[in-house]
């Protein structure tokens, strides 16, 4: 993406928009959270992810559902996967669920099964799903609460 250059004004409310080729390359979505970030005179826009800013603790937990269960586990932000853990043999059945915060979805969480335990793994797949669901939203709300 080097050398492409918009110029933009900025409106009376401090808006700026970004334009529909950049958006298209970062495959941004409407109401889809942008990280802004200061260095020296720059202002630098990226594409945030909260299952990528949070990585630290979801691995944590996905690891413990992985020594308990045994189940290979994958999870992944809208673009890329984050979190991978144990053998995931393309023989085995998929089961996902999707990831939210805010009513967004911002990643997929997959767990690979044994077609005989498929009703089992899909429990502890949405088990986990809204434990890394509850456990982002605290830490969020936690490190972005301002108290008066």
């Amino acid at each position: 993406m080097n050398g492409i250059t918009f110029i933009r004004k900025i409106d009376d409310l401090g808006r700026i928009v970004i334009p529909k080729e950049l958006r298209g390359k970062l495959k941004l979505s409407e109401n889809e959270n942008i990280l802004l970030k200061l260095t020296d005179n720059k202002i630098e826009i990226q594409k945030y992810s909260y299952i990528n800013n949070y990585q630290l603790l979801i691995n944590g937990i996905i690891n413990v559902f992985y020594e308990i269960y045994k189940l290979p586990i994958r999870l992944s932000d809208n673009d890329k996967i984050i979190i991978e853990v144990g053998s995931t043999n393309e023989t085995k059945e998929k089961i996902s669920e999707n990831i939210n915060f805010n009513s967004t979805i911002i990643g997929t969480l997959i767990i690979y099964s044994s077609p005989e335990n498929h009703q089992d793994t899909k429990k502890i797949c949405k088990l986990l799903s809204k434990i890394i669901e509850i456990s982002i939203t605290s830490s969020w709300f936690s490190t972005n609460i301002m108290l008066d």
